[in-house]
């Protein structure tokens, strides 16, 4: 059912098309200039360039849904003993990107966060200038409050290999991207389209609304 949906519109500063989003949204996207506005303190607009990833060539536009992710490029200071400092570095490099997902998942703990499962599997983002029908939607969580996921994540993945308990890891962000990911969704499962992962839908909240809205914002 989509008679409760509750979509925010407003206006592109730059260009007046409207700009859509569910009302948890914190970044809304104009398809005309082809970037982002996050909602910041006074309800200020703060502008977004975004990248997206590449979706398969065989898979119908139809069917896709692009959901928002940021991609966080970091460096590490690592505080172990000289074996395990070592152990931990040939890990680390591995993850360069640390992934945050922005949009809202229901369990993540259970089914898999798949900004953690990107970090982990070391997919690399895109610099590819998105195409219209590749504005995400459904991006309810700022940057800033991304930059808070590095080191979790990369704790989480290092104690996969070694004891963390005694191991502090400090990162800095050197790069920071909001890009835009297609997934598979035709109405039974959403499927990553990166690493061929399969969720149920109501895996990804509010994925009703959001393929409504999705095939409602003005091309």
């Amino acid at each position: 059912m989509v008679d409760d949906v509750t979509i925010a519109v407003m206006r592109c500063p730059d260009c007046g098309a409207e700009l859509a989003g569910l009302d948890q949204d914190v970044v809304f996207f104009c398809r005309n200039c082809i970037c982002g506005y996050e909602i910041g303190a006074n309800s200020r607009f703060r502008k977004l360039s975004f990248v997206s990833q590449s979706p398969p060539e065989n898979v119908k536009p139809s069917s896709l849904l692009w959901l928002p992710m940021w991609a966080l490029k970091v460096s590490t200071e690592i505080s172990a003993s000289g074996k395990e400092k070592k152990l931990i570095k040939r890990i680390l490099e591995d993850c360069p990107w640390v992934w945050v997902t922005a949009y809202r998942t229901w369990r993540p703990s259970y089914f898999g966060d798949p900004g953690l499962l990107y970090t982990s599997k070391s997919i690399v983002p895109e610099m590819k200038k998105p195409e219209e029908e590749g504005a995400p939607a459904g991006c309810a969580l700022r940057e800033i409050e991304a930059t808070q996921y590095p080191m979790p994540f990369l704790l989480s993945i290092v104690d996969r290999h070694i004891d963390v308990a005694s191991i502090d890891i400090h990162t800095e962000i050197i790069e920071s991207k909001l890009v835009a990911v297609p997934f598979i969704y035709e109405g039974d499962r959403i499927k990553d389209t990166q690493m061929e992962w399969e969720w149920p839908p109501i895996f990804v909240e509010d994925i009703v609304s959001l393929r409504y809205m999705a095939d409602r914002i003005p091309r």
